[in-house]
């Protein structure tokens, strides 16, 4: 993303480190069944990696997994095969200017 390049690595860290958790959960939809309720991480093509939904229960706050548990079953379906979306999305999510520790708020947003 030229916009990205173009900000101070300051900036460029900040955003990153604020963004990259919502990122990987917008981007977890691409890897996860839906009628199942478990994420298929692919580490050699013949033995997958099956990671069940619930097993993020004991290491969140139930708000937040409960959250998570409605994204997926309600807004991630229709998004998991959609690159579009997702780009877009991960797009916007980067680039909040409202981020701690942002220098050039004015060039983010």
């Amino acid at each position: 993303i030229n916009g990205y390049k173009n900000l101070c690595q300051h900036d460029q860290i900040a955003l990153m480190k604020a963004g990259c958790t919502e990122i990987i959960i917008l981007r977890s939809v691409q890897t996860y069944n839906f009628e199942r309720d478990f994420w298929s991480i692919v580490k050699d093509s013949k033995n997958p990696t099956l990671i069940k939904l619930d097993a993020l229960k004991p290491s969140l706050r139930p708000c937040i997994f409960e959250a998570h548990k409605r994204f997926m079953a309600q807004i991630g379906h229709e998004w998991d095969n959609n690159l579009d979306i997702l780009n877009l999305l991960s797009t916007i999510v980067l680039f909040d200017p409202n981020r701690p520790n942002i220098i050039h708020k004015d060039m983010i947003a």
